[in-house]
C-alpha cells in the first residue's frame, strides 16, 4: 500500500522508538505483530487510546471528538482535495463507495462556499445564443457548444 512519504518517516520513527521499548523491557516485552502497542509490546487497550487522545487535544485546545471520527475527517479532507471518491474508498478500506459518500465524507463549508462561486460565475458568463445565432453557433456537428450533444 502506498503511504505519503511523512507518514512512512513518522511511522519508522515510531519504530525506532518501539525497538528500543523492547531493549529496555527485556524480558517483560510481549511479541506481537502490531504496530501501536504499551511500552510491554501489549496491545493498546481502547480506553487508555482514548484517553491519551483526548488529552492530546485538550493540550493543543482542539475541541474534543470521538477518535473514529478522524475517520470521517480523513474522508471530508480527502473529497475537499479533490481525491476520487473510490480512491478515498481504497484508503478507508470500506467495501462501498455507498459507504464512503453516504456515512463518511461530509462536506464543508469551504466547498460549499466554491460551488456557490462557480454558480455566480457561471450565471454571469454571457447567455447562450438564441435565434439566428444559435445557428451559427452550432458546429456543424449537431451540438450546441451551450448545451452538449443533442
Amino acid at each position: 500500500m502506498w503511504l505519503p512519504s511523512t507518514v512512512a518517516t513518522a511511522l519508522a520513527g515510531h519504530r525506532t522508538r518501539q525497538l528500543e521499548e523492547m531493549w529496555a523491557a527485556a524480558d517483560l516485552w510481549e511479541p506481537s505483530d502490531l504496530v501501536f502497542t504499551t511500552r510491554r509490546g501489549r496491545p493498546l487497550s481502547g480506553s487508555s487510546l482514548t484517553r491519551d487522545f483526548q488529552r492530546r487535544l485538550a493540550e493543543l485546545s482542539i475541541p474534543r471528538v470521538a477518535f473514529h471520527d478522524l475517520r470521517h475527517s480523513a474522508a471530508t479532507l480527502l473529497a475537499a482535495r479533490g481525491v476520487h471518491p473510490r480512491v478515498a474508498m481504497a484508503i478507508l478500506g470500506h467495501a462501498s463507495i455507498t459507504t464512503t459518500l453516504d456515512l463518511y465524507t461530509h462536506v464543508p463549508e469551504e466547498l460549499l462556499r466554491d460551488a456557490a462561486s462557480r454558480l455566480e460565475t457561471w450565471w454571469d458568463s454571457p447567455s447562450p445564443p438564441t435565434g439566428p445565432q444559435a445557428a451559427e453557433a452550432d458546429t456543424g456537428k449537431g451540438a450546441n457548444p451551450y448545451l452538449g450533444p443533442p
